[in-house]
């Protein structure tokens, strides 16, 4: 049966990636994704707690309702740098706060944009005390309208 598909952030497939469908705290199929992310397992209808491990991603696990058809999208964030500030934009005495992906220490400077490029000030390095810490998980399915709620 196919269970679902494995895409990261920007929707592209992910070959390879591990899955352990479980039901009743018991591991019920272990699965792997196709070239095309497609994930195959067999496996009832059901709910089922399945968690997701590929190199180069942060793993997670979710709780799936899987049906045979209705494909379920999972997504993994890659490991690299991705953030922004929110809200998006402010006016001047406004506050906004950075939300950060990132499995290693970064540095973070503030920039103003207009006729110029101009930096306003360095914020200075992050590192949280260890390696993947501030390290955020992606919701899975399509976030473009709701945002991934970083900070939440």
């Amino acid at each position: 049966m196919l269970v679902g598909y494995v895409s990261d952030e920007r929707y592209v497939a992910i070959h390879d990636a591990a899955l352990e469908l479980q039901r009743d705290g018991e591991t019920v199929a272990l699965a792997r994704s196709t070239p095309r992310g497609a994930v195959y397992a067999d496996v009832e209808p059901g709910r089922y707690r399945v968690t997701l491990v590929r190199e180069g991603f942060g793993s997670k696990s979710v709780e799936v309702e899987v049906k045979a058809d209705s494909p379920y999208q999972f997504r993994l964030l890659s490991d690299g740098l991705l953030g922004y500030m929110w809200p998006k934009w402010v006016r001047s005495g406004e506050r906004s706060e950075f939300r950060v992906h990132s499995v290693e220490a970064y540095h973070l400077s503030l920039w103003r944009y207009g006729l110029t490029k101009e930096l306003v000030k360095p914020l200075g390095w992050f590192d949280e005390h260890g390696p993947r810490a501030v390290m955020q998980i992606t919701p899975d399915g399509d976030y473009t309208q709701t945002g991934v709620a970083w900070n939440r």
